[in-house]
């Protein structure tokens, strides 16, 4: 029997036999399936935690009541942009690009309609309607007009009409291009017109946002908005966190202790043994080393259950809160990378493909059915 294994794997177990007994032999290719199985548990375990989070573990932490009350203060959010229409958003939250909202004020400004001509003028609503300025003010301010009618105007599109205090006007022949461009008889100059009255519209509307931005009001409400969602966050990212290390406990060392083995689901189903140095199945302080070892090389993938949901931003979420100390995501991943790295390395430099968590609980991962040949073998050799 010892003469087949040999002519099979190359290596007899008797050269690798050790003060304790005969030291189980693993196949070269094994480090291949290993990492392939590492894997797999890792894809299991990550799995099964977000499920449970979602299900169970993110909903008791009131992540639920927090999400209605943010979405009460998005409405609210909401509808005080829109109340200075600045903003046009529809019904999913999106708000309007800037070639939209330039071709409603572009309309606009060419009604020979008065009425559509003041109150679509988006510009003049925020600075003289939700802001309650004069319009003398906003026509000076804004667009650019000299303070006295008959003072010297520097505007290139605008003009008074009777009074300083009334809407300015569009200059005749500017409302006459826009209108040719508008209509398709276009020109180089009045494509540069269209194009320049663009540029003054979309600076003059980034100035007036950023003037609604900095309003107390606004960032008040922005404020209480934004508690809300990174307390979700926080919330989550620390249900999801405690989950997945449940989930990893129960994975990587309770159910091994349970089948007494030291096996991970995916070593079980690819025919992966766990055994000590001296070939029997190991003890249960080395299940446990094992395992310990194992939760800390292989959470990388915890980074990525709070990416799903909340993107680059959560890297800097705890996934445990201790006081006033934190654990962050990122700091898990980058010494889980790092450690998963050199056990890797570890693993294939190793002539018996043996890893960091090998090595601390003294053990090695040998194909099912040779472990049970040898043991066949050893049974008969007594």
């Amino acid at each position: 029997m010892v003469e087949i294994m040999e002519n099979n794997y190359g290596t007899s177990i008797e050269e690798k036999r050790g003060e304790k007994g005969p030291s189980p032999h693993l196949l070269q290719a094994k480090k291949t399936r290993r990492m392939f199985g590492a894997i797999i548990d890792m894809c299991i375990v990550t799995l099964a935690g977000m499920i449970l989070s979602a299900v169970a573990a993110i909903p008791l932490t009131g992540f639920n009541e927090m999400n209605t009350q943010a979405y009460v203060e998005f409405e609210e959010m909401r509808a005080l942009f829109e109340a200075t229409k600045l903003y046009k958003i529809d019904e999913e939250g999106n708000a309007a690009g800037d070639d939209e909202m330039y071709a409603d004020y572009l309309t606009a400004k060419l009604s020979s309609d008065a009425e559509v001509y003041v109150n679509d003028d988006v510009l003049m609503y925020y600075y003289v309607e939700n802001q309650e300025q004069s319009v003398a003010y906003f026509n000076r301010e804004i667009l650019g007009l000299p303070e006295a009618i008959d003072g010297e105007n520097a505007s290139p599109f605008w003009q008074y009409g009777d009074d300083v205090n009334e809407p300015a006007l569009l200059k005749a022949d500017v409302k006459d291009q826009l209108a040719l461009h508008l209509a398709g008889t276009t020109s180089e100059s009045t494509s540069a017109l269209y194009a320049n009255f663009k540029t003054f519209f979309v600076d003059s509307m980034k100035e007036a946002r950023a003037h609604f931005s900095d309003l107390a009001t606004t960032i008040s409400a922005y404020d209480e908005y934004a508690v809300i969602i990174l307390a979700m966050m926080e919330r989550s990212a620390i249900a999801a966190g405690i989950t997945f290390i449940v989930v990893s406990i129960i994975f990587y060392i309770v159910l091994p202790l349970i089948k007494k083995d030291g096996r991970t689901l995916a070593k079980r189903v690819m025919g992966m043994t766990v055994v000590g140095m001296d070939g029997e199945k190991p003890k249960p302080g080395s299940i446990i080393i094992r395992g310990v070892l194992e939760i800390i090389t292989f959470s990388l993938t915890l980074v990525f259950v709070p990416f799903l949901n909340w993107g680059y931003s959560s890297f800097d979420l705890p996934i445990l809160r201790i006081g006033d100390f934190a654990i962050t995501y990122l700091s898990i991943g980058l010494a889980s990378f790092a450690i998963s790295l050199v056990s890797l390395i570890v693993m294939a430099i190793s002539s018996d493909a043996r890893s960091i968590h090998d090595f601390a609980a003294h053990t090695m991962v040998y194909d099912t059915n040779m472990w049970k040949t040898s043991k066949i073998n050893e049974d008969l050799n007594k």
